[in-house]
């Protein structure tokens, strides 16, 4: 049975925050408004479900309420991704040459 690429073993994660924590010092990388200080998880800057991968240079070490923060509103962009789609005005997809009786 094959996995998709977005699934990976636990041990690929916990390498990941292992080496992202650590890099960090123990310090939050995010430094939001609700911050903590002390960072406590890995975040992957670019998501697993968006390509990201468990490779460090994709993670940043975050406290919970700067994870909680980011990870609110990624859900929210995803769910309302179809909101930002242009709207073409009626007048500019019509199609050309219609006889207007103008002519």
């Amino acid at each position: 049975m094959s996995m998709s690429p977005r699934r990976t073993n636990g041990r690929a994660q916990q390498n990941f925050s292992r080496i992202v924590l650590a890099r960090a010092n123990g310090r939050c990388e995010v430094q939001g408004p609700n911050c903590q200080g002390r960072a406590v998880e890995a975040d992957h800057i670019i998501p697993l479900m968006d390509g990201g991968s468990h490779d460090p240079e994709n993670g940043r070490a975050v406290c919970r309420p700067c994870h909680r923060t980011f990870t609110d509103k990624q859900i929210f962009q995803a769910k309302n991704a179809w909101r930002r789609k242009p709207i073409a005005h009626p007048a500019d997809t019509a199609p050309q040459g219609l006889y207007t009786g103008l002519d």
